[in-house]
């Protein structure tokens, strides 16, 4: 009997001690059963606040350490997700379905380059690792390597001919390069009752994957204050050819005939180059040659009218929700001892929110004209000297098969004009607004209307100018 009392009492304390430690496995398994129920509805927040509950009683749970990071992705904490699945691979860095799914927040966090260095790390393991190879495909096309995305996205298909997001991706691809006809029509009007009717026609097709080609057709329709009707008609080919996945080589050549009064012809080319490096920096240089000659004369009585080049660079920094790109461009244009020289700056902080983006974008122009000659300044008149300034705040958005966009703008600048020919005036202030809307409608994956128009409103010295401008362009893809 003494020896039954004495085992009672230590069964009982050791029964009792287990209680806690199996209510608490109870109450664990019960919110995980929470969080993925969170889940399912689409309650993320609440599902990641619930992790970071769970983690704190089942630190050494790896499912959920993954399951955290996941989920901070989805709501674009970028970073947080980020530090976990580092801490998670720590220990298990061969696990490679993790290292993709890591490589995938790295992409969308704006590391493009540090993504594909990751998920290449993944296919020197396993070169038939079908999410890898699958993200590679869309890396590269979000950085506009149409060649390697339509490469990868097909090795994808072989892999897993049935892969519905490798068959979106590719067909993506081929409808950049498909045959296709546009039509735009374009309308300019301002207060000094100038008015401008512009028509545009044009097929484009890929001989080969890397050179496209468009002949184009254009007619334009101009009246002025006191100015008889002009009018023009021509035609012209566009070429660009991907000598690398980089670099694209833009060429051109057009003939404009213009109608009324004593007619002349138009006759330019144009040459140019765009190079992008690291998917985030892009570089572009543009030059054209003008001849002009009256109606009648010969090919040879033709003169050089117009010198043009246009050297651009702009470059992006993505980090969560934000993207700041920054632009630059010099353009020089001379026509016939007529020189306008404009540089432009600009700076655009982006920001995603409501289904789409917000964007902010500050610039600034300087403007100069040069003239060789009083005879050309008393045929010429512009500012001798322009800057401006401007901000505009722009919001595009969309949903399904339609995207639009609204934005508003406004400015301040200075112009220095010629008094007389030969003679600088004095400085002027003026102020300016630029209101612009757009909507796209994509009828069927091959058939899309774009309807756009703008306005640009300025006040000099109490007078008000405002020049207005509306667009309808037609795509079609077969």
């Amino acid at each position: 009997m003494a020896l039954a009392a004495g085992i009672v009492p230590a069964l009982v304390a050791v029964l009792l001690v287990g209680v806690p430690a199996v209510a608490g496995a109870q109450e664990t398994a019960g919110l995980w059963e929470q969080i993925q129920s969170d889940i399912r509805d689409g309650k993320t927040e609440d599902a990641i606040a619930k992790l970071e509950q769970y983690r704190k009683g089942e630190p050494a749970d790896d499912e959920a350490l993954r399951e955290q990071a996941r989920l901070l992705s989805w709501v674009e904490r970028y970073d947080e997700s980020l530090a976990l699945y580092t801490e998670y691979l720590e220990e298990r860095k061969y696990d490679l379905d993790v290292a993709v799914e890591k490589a995938q927040v790295m992409a969308w966090a704006g590391d493009m380059v540090g993504a594909e260095a990751l998920v290449r790390e993944v296919l020197e393991r396993e070169p038939e690792h079908l999410e890898a190879n699958l993200l590679l495909a869309a890396i590269f096309q979000w950085t506009g390597r149409t060649r390697e995305a339509e490469d990868k996205y097909q090795y994808v298909l072989k892999l897993d001919p049935e892969n519905e997001m490798a068959r979106t991706g590719n067909a993506q691809i081929l409808r950049l390069t498909a045959t296709s006809i546009e039509g735009k029509l374009s309308y300019t009007q301002d207060t000094s009752d100038f008015l401008m009717f512009g028509l545009d026609l044009g097929v484009r097709f890929y001989p080969t994957r890397d050179l496209g080609l468009m002949p184009f057709l254009q007619g334009v329709r101009l009246t002025g204050p006191g100015q008889p009707v002009l009018w023009g008609e021509g035609g012209g080919l566009l070429a660009e050819y991907d000598a690398t996945e980089a670099l694209k080589l833009l060429g051109s050549v057009d003939l404009l005939y213009y109608g009324s009064g004593p007619g002349y012809t138009d006759v330019g080319g144009l040459l140019g180059l765009k190079w992008k490096a690291n998917g985030w920096l892009t570089l572009g240089l543009e030059g054209d040659t003008h001849l002009y000659g009256e109606l009648g004369q010969s090919a040879g009585a033709l003169t050089a009218g117009v010198r043009y080049y246009r050297l651009t660079g702009s470059g992006y920094v993505e980090r969560g929700r934000w993207t700041v790109l920054a632009s630059a461009a010099e353009m020089l244009l001379a026509l016939d001892g007529l020189e306008n020289r404009v540089t432009t700056l600009s700076l655009s902080p982006m920001y995603r929110l409501l289904g789409g983006e917000l964007r902010l974008k500050l610039g600034t122009r300087h403007w100069y004209t040069g003239y060789a000659d009083h005879a050309t300044d008393a045929l010429y008149w512009s500012p001798l000297h322009h800057h401006s300034h401007l901000g505009v705040l722009r919001f595009e958005g969309g949903f399904d098969s339609v995207d639009f966009y609204i934005e508003g703008g406004a400015g301040v600048g200075f112009e220095k004009s010629r008094a007389v020919a030969g003679t600088e005036g004095s400085w002027d202030a003026f102020f300016a607004a630029s209101p612009a809307a757009g909507l796209t409608v994509r009828w069927t994956p091959d058939f899309e209307t774009d309807v756009s128009g703008w306005s640009a409103l300025s006040s000099r010295d109490g007078e008000f100018y405002a020049v207005w401008n509306a667009m309808l362009n037609v795509l079609y893809r077969w």
